[in-house]
């Protein structure tokens, strides 16, 4: 509270107001999503099985709450997973679970056999991060730099561009320079204030993360790929959601009775054709078929 200390109570009253409209304002733009219902699920695929549970689900569920609260698995799930149809014949609420999952806990392909075989995981978690990839990615890299690297900003952006990696001014934020003989005015002086805490904030942050999402932690997992993108792709996800909890803790946002739905045992996307009748169709498609073949 050090920056309200020569501040007058009227001119506190007023800044939690504007703050309050900002808040108001980023949540009607921003978090829309809260609002949102759930959609029907689009069935892209026949599955010559019925529809099965993930093993251990509500272990799965219980622990996803604890670690990221009804909101974020909410956001996960309608937003970025969404009402799409991925490949197993398992409950699609349950696939994204487990995908959400898989990150919380820092699965292994042989600790994945508790919850199904490891073959049938990925090829869901491949068309979600992999095959979805350019769909998923819209955020923005931010880099944080010491005030005597501005120089070479410039010189970095154009070298990025000839390689066809459209970076500008946003992608970066660093002190802001003093000119000769003009001081710095107050908001400029917070904001340096600020940024030279802002190693020990990101530390903090790294800290919190590892605890949440054990997928990042050395301690718990080794990370193998042939591409790091993927695993950036699921490190800002893991940041998107650690933030959303963060937001919904300090401003006090309502949960509301279809943020909780997924917690359910055996909830599933509405549907206009139940996930049984759809097995039974193929199957009777099956039988249809063998049968015009009887007939050669």
């Amino acid at each position: 509270m050090d920056e309200y200390a020569n501040k007058n109570n009227e001119e506190i009253k007023k800044y939690k107001i504007d703050l309050k409209n900002e808040i108001n304002e980023l949540v009607l733009e921003e978090w829309s999503f809260l609002s949102k219902d759930w959609k029907n699920n689009e069935h892209k695929y026949k599955h010559r099985t019925e529809i099965k549970n993930v093993k251990e689900i509500r272990q799965i569920k219980n622990e996803l709450l604890n670690k990221l609260g009804y909101i974020s698995v909410f956001f996960f799930i309608t937003v970025l997973y969404t009402n799409k149809e991925y490949p197993k014949p398992y409950l699609e609420i349950e696939k994204a679970l487990l995908l959400l999952y898989h990150l919380t806990e820092g699965l292994t392909s042989k600790t994945m056999k508790q919850y199904m075989p490891y073959t049938t995981f990925y090829s869901f978690y491949k068309e979600f991060w992999i095959n979805n990839y350019n769909n998923l990615n819209h955020f923005q890299d931010c880099i944080a730099v010491d005030g005597g690297y501005t120089l070479f900003i410039k010189q970095f952006e154009n070298l990025c561009k000839n390689k066809n990696i459209n970076l500008d001014d946003k992608n970066f934020f660093y002190p802001i320079r003093k000119e000769i003989g003009i001081a710095l005015n107050h908001q400029e002086e917070h904001y340096n204030k600020v940024f030279g805490s802002f190693r020990s904030i990101v530390e903090n942050q790294f800290k919190d993360l590892f605890n949440k999402f054990k997928r990042f932690n050395n301690n718990n997992s080794i990370l193998k790929t042939d591409d790091i993108k993927y695993i950036n792709l699921q490190l800002k996800v893991a940041f998107l959601l650690k933030n959303i909890n963060n937001f919904l803790d300090k401003f006090n946002i309502i949960i509301q009775d279809h943020h909780k739905l997924w917690f359910n045992d055996n909830f599933e996307f509405p549907s206009e054709m139940r996930l049984i009748d759809i097995v039974y169709t193929n199957q009777m498609e099956q039988v249809n078929k063998l049968k015009e073949l009887n007939k050669f």
